[in-house]
């Protein structure tokens, strides 16, 4: 393991203690002095640092299909026998435009329904568009087919980088927000990094006994569902968050 590697590392690990040390200081059931009064549990730091641990590994998986697909992007539209001139036509005119819509329809639902709400449904498109690749490998070179995935792409990454953006965001304190942020940051890149140097064995590997296409439309499909995992993990802290609110509210007295 690289220092580089290491100090990542240890600066999640003092991540997490700091989250677990922020949660059990402004856990709802103490008063604003924290616990310096009352018995601390084992079991609820144990609780504390388990949330912190989940908030972490949700940050880590929601970009791995992403990080996963990217690397083999450019040698399956070659692949595929689609011209560079097309490829930098679409993305910078159908590409940049659902880019766009997809930020403003993030930004609106973590507005309207609530950024858990736009977590789920980011990660869920995320593994939709991402998995649609596979449909141009039995289409071939069809501008039009490759213009409906590039949007669709673009639209649903747009969506869910807003999505996660807004969740990290909602985790920093005022006075550190860059630092936190950098942190929170370095969590889903570590893992995405050393996951898509695999991207092209995969498909060599995928595509033995097969086409070269196939084992294409089979490693999209495949870094698709790489998204589950997030999926369970943004479901369970929508749960956990919610059994934690649920206390909270009905402890809060009606004037």
């Amino acid at each position: 393991m690289h220092k580089a590697d290491r100090l990542t590392a240890a600066l999640l690990l003092a991540l997490a203690v700091a989250f677990s040390a922020g949660a059990l200081k402004y856990y709802p059931y103490w008063g604003e002095g924290g616990p310096a009064s009352a018995f601390l549990p084992f079991w609820l730091g144990v609780v504390m640092a388990g949330l912190a641990l989940l908030m972490l590994a949700m940050i880590s998986f929601y970009q791995l299909p992403e990080y996963m697909m990217g690397p083999m992007a450019n040698p399956f539209y070659h692949d595929l026998g689609l011209s560079k001139d097309a490829v930098g036509a679409v993305r910078a005119s159908v590409g940049l435009a659902a880019t766009l819509l997809g930020i403003a329809a993030g930004g609106f639902s973590a507005l309207r329904f609530g950024y858990i709400k736009t977590l789920i449904a980011g990660v869920i498109l995320k593994i939709l568009v991402i998995a649609n690749f596979a449909t141009m490998a039995y289409a071939g070179p069809d501008v039009r087919v490759f213009g409906a995935v590039i949007f669709a792409d673009n639209f649903g990454i747009g969506f869910a980088g807003v999505a996660l953006v807004t969740y990290m965001s909602s985790l920093t304190s005022l006075g550190y927000t860059a630092t936190q942020y950098a942190l929170l940051s370095s969590a889903y890149t570590y893992v995405g990094k050393f996951a898509k140097g695999f991207s092209g064995v995969m498909v060599e590997r995928l595509a033995a006994g097969r086409t070269l296409l196939e084992g294409y439309a089979l490693f999209f499909i495949g870094a698709g569902l790489l998204g589950i995992p997030a999926l369970i993990l943004c479901l369970l802290l929508a749960r956990t968050t919610k059994s934690r609110a649920a206390p909270s509210a009905s402890s809060t007295p009606v004037s």
